[in-house]
């Protein structure tokens, strides 16, 4: 329980406490996760951020978001993972005394590659990334499967993850199906265990951090 004015100032301190908590030495030096998760009090974000929510969500985002940054700077800390902190914001109904409660990630989610090269398992820290067929200078985003046959296109699907909702998007031209059913171009939600195929290529979802349910 946090005993101050505002719902931002509330997530600051407690974000740098889990923050702080969390940051593990390597090498001599301390590396703080990279994923914060956040749930926010519904009514109280309501009260102190009104208008359109999704807007509001974004402001609130990019404070604490800044915030960290410095709190990091200050603390000589790297962040790992691809280098910065990724915020996930839940507005949920908690108690009324308990407005903020926070969690830290190493990683969003992870992908069980079958793809020619066999199985692998690949730990995503990137809110957006792009997969496709193994090349040469492919984007820092980016996860290549070995495709054989040449059903992958080069950027075959972008993957995005914000505030706990992982969704997918078709770029590349042959079909690909997601639990059995054809993928539009349309962005398309995911959950944890849902399998995308194309070709002899598979991706399974696994280990979603959106398993982050606070309690009353």
């Amino acid at each position: 329980m946090m005993e101050l004015t505002t719902l931002i100032g509330s997530t600051q301190l407690m974000a740098q406490a889990k923050l702080r908590a969390a940051a593990t030495l390597h090498e001599g030096r301390m590396i703080a996760p990279n994923v914060l998760t956040i749930a926010l009090q519904r009514t109280q974000f309501a009260a102190e951020w009104e208008g359109e929510p999704a807007q509001q969500i974004e402001r609130f985002r990019l404070a604490i978001a800044g915030a960290m940054d410095e709190f990091i700077q200050a603390n000589r800390w790297r962040v790992g993972g691809f280098g910065r902190v990724v915020i996930n914001l839940l507005l949920a109904d908690l108690d009324a005394p308990c407005r903020v409660k926070t969690l830290t990630w190493r990683k969003l989610y992870s992908c069980i590659i079958h793809d020619d090269a066999g199985q692998q398992s690949v730990s995503v820290r990137q809110p957006e990334i792009v997969v496709g067929r193994e090349h040469s200078n492919p984007p820092a985003e980016f996860i290549p499967l070995r495709d054989g046959a040449r059903q992958l296109s080069r950027k075959h699907l972008r993957l995005r993850y914000c505030d706990l909702q992982l969704h997918s998007q078709l770029i590349g031209h042959n079909p690909t199906t997601i639990n059995g059913a054809e993928m539009g171009t349309e962005w398309t939600p995911l959950n944890d265990g849902d399998q995308l195929i194309c070709g002899n290529c598979k991706i399974q979802i696994a280990e979603l951090s959106g398993s982050f349910f606070p309690e009353p």
